[in-house]
């Protein structure tokens, strides 16, 4: 008996030691943000048009800030600006898959819950004889589409803005006001061709929703200004923050971003399959860990396993590239 206590109390010691030796990894907010910043470039009497293939990402007649996936190529291209009168303006576009956990201590198969999406920056000049200088203004457009739902319990989603505006998008739950309160877990298994019709179909005005900030100033010095902070209530007084960006720390206290385990409770994502039920996203994606803890800039989205992943063909043919033009009919 002396014997096992002996045992015990070392045992005590030694786990003791271990954790205070040991020093968990966290992950790197700066690479995990999916986004490169720029400023757009102007020449008078031209509009500034930029693009990533045939998508319009920045439209301007003023230098403003613009957001480009890393590792695409943009191509910036001069427009004589023809018309009179062509205000001192310009827009625009980033998107993102956002994929969230549901609980501090989560799985991590990012699937409990995964919506895309859309920000519109519309940005105004009012020139300030003062200071010499335009004064900018800026008023975001956001829509959500939601994509799948891989949780049981409940939650609320929202998005706090840049000038400390928070929209609760879902203030009943994002099963009920997302997912019309359809029960069991949601679009996390594998679809085949034809879509069934007990696939949740989401990319309607009916799903979709959208939320128009009220304006507010930016600058070109601090361009961080106008990127949103997505976030899930897991509980009263409790909640969590997609990792996006490098700046959410400046709003964020960074143990509501990343988990003791030094994991984003949410990452952002380019469109791409999430995973399907009872997998993590380490078996979906094989360098998932390394480009969270180690030396790889980027998740490889084409090195990975299909077995654990929904079909992404689907999912590029349901999410909508284009949620503006629901709104404008």
């Amino acid at each position: 008996m002396k014997k096992l206590l002996t045992l015990f109390i070392v045992a005590i010691i030694a786990t003791s030691c271990i954790s205070d030796d040991i020093t968990i990894k966290k992950a790197d907010l700066k690479k995990i943000d999916p986004f490169e910043s720029k400023i757009a470039p102007i020449k008078d009497g031209f509009k500034t048009l930029i693009k990533v293939g045939n998508d319009t990402i920045c439209e301007t007649t003023i230098e403003m800030p613009y957001l480009v996936e890393k590792d695409k190529t943009e191509t910036i291209s001069y427009i004589p600006i023809t018309k009179t009168g062509y205000q001192n303006s310009g827009y625009a576009i980033h998107q993102f898959m956002a994929m969230f956990e549901d609980t501090r201590n989560g799985d991590n198969d990012y699937n409990d819950f995964v919506c895309f999406i859309t920000v519109v920056d519309t940005i105004y000049g009012e020139w300030n004889s003062t200071l010499g200088r335009n004064i900018l203004k800026d008023k975001l457009s956001v829509y959500v589409q939601p994509l799948a739902l891989g949780a049981m319990k409940n939650f609320k989603f929202g998005i706090k803005f840049p000038n400390n505006e928070i929209w609760i998008a879902t203030p009943n739950s994002v099963r009920a006001d997302f997912f019309d309160s359809r029960q069991g877990f949601i679009n996390v298994e594998y679809e085949n061709w034809p879509i069934t019709e007990t696939y949740f179909r989401g990319g309607n005005i009916s799903h979709i929703k959208k939320h128009i900030t009220q304006e507010f100033e930016i600058n070109t010095w601090n361009y961080y200004q106008q990127r949103i902070n997505p976030f899930i209530v897991i509980g009263e007084g409790d909640t969590i923050y997609l990792a996006i960006y490098d700046h959410s720390l400046e709003q964020n206290n960074y143990n509501n971003v990343i988990n003791s385990k030094g994991l984003p409770y949410g990452i952002a994502l380019p469109k791409t399959a999430w995973l399907r039920e009872k997998n993590n996203i380490s078996q979906g994606y094989l360098n998932f860990n390394s480009w969270i803890f180690g030396g790889d800039n980027t998740l490889n989205l084409y090195n990975r396993d299909e077995s654990k992943l929904v079909n992404e063909s689907i999912i590029q043919s349901e999410i909508l590239g284009n949620p503006q033009s629901l709104f404008s009919k």
